[in-house]
């Protein structure tokens, strides 16, 4: 298979399943709004899934996900976010990412309108110890030529900024996306609750190297998953 090409083939039920539940879950926690999008990639396959352009992110069902590749291309009647590109490019220059989020979280706006850099505030933003670039495009990433400036950016991180826009967590499951993202975010709320109260103490690099020591990263997002999953609706 030649890269960029999709095998016809359905989606796995639990990748269909997780993906919903992820998506829903993140829209319920305020980090996807009207628009933003989480997606996976297909198994032993170029191709990704994600869900369709225009579904309440707080209502997606499997019926509403669909499958593309790498070009930005869907199976189907369906049509992709205007921001396919974000996932695609992502994905075609990094290997190790199996689930890509592009948030519309209101605090990754504020810091990206800022020169404020992100430091460790919380335990869990070690995962982000070797920085969180800021994209500078403060446009729709519409086009392959801006996704691949935007993995560019975000380079070996696993999180970027998008000016005035947004944010781009990448992980190695759709799991560990979502509990990335809310814990980018918890980060991001004490970082500036911190800053209001004086001079900010953010974790060392003896601290962070410790925490990374010995922080057991599948036992952790599998216990949040299940906690935060558990508490969503039918």
């Amino acid at each position: 298979m030649t890269e960029g090409s999709l095998r016809p083939a359905s989606i796995p039920a639990k990748l269909a399943t997780d993906l919903v539940m992820a998506c829903r879950l993140l829209h319920a926690q305020g980090l996807l709004t009207y628009s933003g999008h989480i997606s996976a990639r297909l198994p032993d396959s170029d191709g990704i899934v994600i869900h369709s352009r225009d579904k309440h992110r707080g209502a997606v069902t499997p019926a509403d996900l669909l499958t593309c590749d790498l070009n930005g291309q869907a199976q189907g009647q369906q049509q992709v976010p205007i921001e396919i590109f974000i996932h695609t490019e992502i994905y075609r220059s990094r290997p190790d990412v199996r689930s890509v989020v592009h948030t519309h979280s209101p605090l990754a706006a504020v810091f990206s309108a800022t020169r404020t850099p992100i430091v460790a505030a919380k335990n869990h933003a070690h995962r982000w110890r070797d920085g969180v670039p800021t994209h500078p495009d403060p446009t729709h990433i519409g086009s392959s030529e801006q996704g691949k400036e935007l993995a560019t950016t975000l380079g070996h991180h696993h999180a970027a900024l998008l000016r005035t826009h947004g944010g781009v967590i990448v992980a190695e499951s759709i799991e560990a996306a979502v509990v990335d993202s809310i814990h980018f975010e918890e980060n991001l709320h004490t970082q500036l609750a911190a800053t209001s109260l004086g001079s900010l103490a953010p974790l060392t690099e003896g601290e962070l190297e410790r925490l990374t020591a010995t922080f057991n990263r599948e036992r952790h997002v599998r216990r949040l998953w299940r906690y935060y999953t558990e508490g969503l609706p039918a």
